[in-house]
């Protein structure tokens, strides 16, 4: 709003020979605004996809395992809201909120971009990110943030990018100094031996040669919005056992008879949520899911860095928290249980064993964490088509009614892979949406 100030008229008359800055207004001196940014909710969020749509081509081409690339994801998001909150009427930084993020940078009182700003924060992000990334993806990087500064200082003022590019470097660079102290790197090197199914036959060991248990110590990284890694355990509910008619011993059979009678869909299914190595791993999935609700929703910047944000804080605690049951529970895979157990010495489930520990599935708890954030956000009959394959052959487009009926689906394909028990597909869902749950009532934007 203009203020507007009285002056007598002799004065006004000295003001105005002196200065021909200020408006007059009826012998009023007006003071202009401060220059004012272009809100966020102007833009679209095509280049936001565009650098979600490049974490995942960069995961896929260096083949970043599941729970590493959960990391990725999840301070991009943090960092795409944090970059262009401020031109957010009422909204309110990150820091402060997640566990143990600074306050950030803050801008001068001048005009900024912020399709400029989310540019240059990502690409440090991603970049810092990334452990020991390849040269390829670091040039993938430096190109979409070329290209799209670019293509800023061709639309508006050359000095509102740059001053804006100086403040999303120091806002990437502030999220990356506090990502280092997350204990991810301080685990790089950390050995690990699983202990000995001799010392009880429940252990997980991995179930082919030359496998090694994967980020056994992701459970104890930290967390942006849980206040522990195992707030939301949920227990197995019944004792390991091998004695026909036990509950276990059930769990195993179901997996066995499933294998056995496996649908053509049910087959498809396990193929489509397999997320495996070449592909934007589980959490992409829900990334790329992500992708395509914005674009048809048609969400603006403002809107569309909410929901990142939410959906990297449930991607990345899903992953904590799971992987903080898999290695305390340290449950053996129906693989081993089959083939020890049930008479099937040479069984094989219909996709790959993963190389870490059953209980809980973590396709179950991320899918529940990511669906209760979108259910949140955008309510619980969404219809879709989710193309994240781009419906190749044996990866055809498949449609959900709701998000959880996505979210189902993915929990249940691991059942039809032949890798998971009940109790770890149903127990997993309902752990990731307590951990949904918790991003909720963690963060909030205003």
């Amino acid at each position: 709003m203009k203020k507007y100030i009285f002056i007598p008229a002799l004065i006004f008359f000295l003001l105005g020979i002196q200065s021909c800055k200020d408006e007059v207004v009826n012998n009023e001196v007006v003071i202009p605004d401060p220059v004012q940014s272009p809100p966020t909710s102007s833009f679209e969020s095509t280049n936001t996809i565009a650098w979600m749509n490049l974490i995942i081509e960069i995961v896929s081409l260096e083949d970043i395992p599941a729970p590493e690339c959960s990391r990725l994801y999840g301070y991009a998001g943090i960092a795409t809201y944090e970059s262009v909150f401020r031109g957010i009427d009422g909204a309110r930084s990150l820091g402060g909120q997640l566990k143990q993020m600074p306050q950030m940078p803050s801008p001068e009182n001048e005009k900024y971009d912020w399709l400029s700003v989310m540019a240059a924060t990502l690409k440090a992000v991603v970049s810092g990110i990334l452990y020991e990334p390849a040269q390829h993806s670091l040039d993938l990087i430096n190109d979409l943030y070329s290209n799209q500064v670019q293509a800023r200082k061709d639309t508006i003022e050359e000095v509102v990018v740059n001053r804006s590019v100086i403040f999303g470097e120091q806002i990437g660079n502030a999220i990356i100094e506090w990502s280092n102290s997350d204990d991810f790197l301080s685990t790089r090197d950390l050995s690990y031996t699983p202990p000995p199914r001799t010392e009880d036959p429940s252990y997980w060991e991995p179930t082919l040669p030359g496998q090694h248990a994967l980020e056994p110590y992701l459970g104890t990284q930290r967390s942006f919005c849980l206040q522990s890694a195992d707030m939301c355990a949920v227990p197995l509910g019944f004792p390991f056992d091998t004695i026909p008619g036990t509950s276990f011993y059930e769990e195993g059979m179901v997996v066995l008879e499933k294998r056995q009678n496996l649908t053509i869909d049910e087959m498809n299914i396990a193929f489509f949520w397999e997320d495996k190595n070449g592909t934007g791993q589980p959490p992409g999935h829900w990334v790329s899911i992500t992708n395509i609700i914005v674009n048809q929703f048609s969400l603006k910047l403002d809107e569309a860095a909410k929901i990142y944000a939410l959906v990297g804080a449930a991607i990345r605690d899903a992953f904590i928290s799971c992987w903080e049951s898999k290695y305390r529970v340290n449950l053996l895979r129906p693989k081993t249980y089959i083939r020890d157990y049930l008479g099937e010495p040479n069984w094989n489930p219909l996709v790959v064993t993963p190389p870490f520990p059953e209980y809980t599935s973590g396709h179950s708890v991320v899918s529940g964490a990511v669906a209760k954030v979108l259910t949140s956000f955008f309510g619980d009959n969404v219809s879709f088509v989710d193309d994240t394959h781009g419906n190749q052959p044996g990866l055809r487009n498949r449609s959900f009614d709701s998000f959880y009926d996505a979210a189902d689906e993915a929990a249940w394909s691991r059942m039809y892979g032949g890798i998971h028990f009940t109790s770890g597909i149903v127990n997993g869902v309902e752990q990731g949406i307590l951990v949904g749950q918790e991003v909720l009532s963690t963060i909030h934007f205003n």
